[in-house]
């Protein structure tokens, strides 16, 4: 028997910015981020990020980066490639500045497969914690789309539209406590 190991051994977490999603495909491309607190690119906007799941994992919490702004409130979620919603933490007062966030749901299990972590956030003046290194163009050849919901409540089903802001924001699951 080799020492090479079977059976994936999964990561205790999965972000916006890890190989499992469209940055670490930009840093093999070449994009270093700067991570810094940024503006929400509008109010009540919506932000899909693609991200693969390689094995079933259990979310203990979920989280996103809050910038310098604690202004507002915030919502995370997780969506099906088909648009269905599967998790949303609710609108959620922003608490902590340029900390990450997190929220602890009832425990469930999230299979292995591809799934679109999205973020929406009230405000927009140093809302969230992210990079500004992604232009538009990165920003739709790495998958990323947005939608206006109209408040910081995620919708049921997405509707998604083309992106068309610059940067990223940081936002992810964990199956630590």
């Amino acid at each position: 028997m080799g020492d090479f190991p079977t059976t994936p051994i999964p990561p205790v977490t999965i972000t916006s910015w890890s190989f499992l999603s469209p940055m670490g495909t930009a840093r093999q491309l070449g994009v270093s981020p700067t991570v810094g607190s940024v503006a929400w690119p509008a109010a009540n906007l919506a932000i899909y990020i693609p991200v693969l799941v390689p094995v079933d994992f259990p979310v203990r919490r979920v989280f996103w980066g809050n910038g310098s702004s604690t202004t507002g409130t915030g919502c995370f979620g997780i969506y099906t490639p088909g648009g269905a919603r599967i998790y949303t933490t609710g609108s959620t007062a922003k608490a902590g500045a340029s900390v990450l966030q997190y929220v602890t749901p009832t425990l469930f299990t999230l299979p292995a497969g591809c799934y679109y972590f999205a973020t929406v956030m009230s405000a927009t003046t140093n809302a969230a914690l992210g990079s500004t290194s992604v232009t538009t163009a990165l920003g739709r050849m790495m998958g990323l789309m947005e939608e206006a919901v109209g408040s910081t409540t995620l919708p049921a089903t997405m509707t998604p539209a083309q992106w068309s802001h610059t940067g990223y924001n940081l936002c992810g699951i964990t199956r630590g406590a």
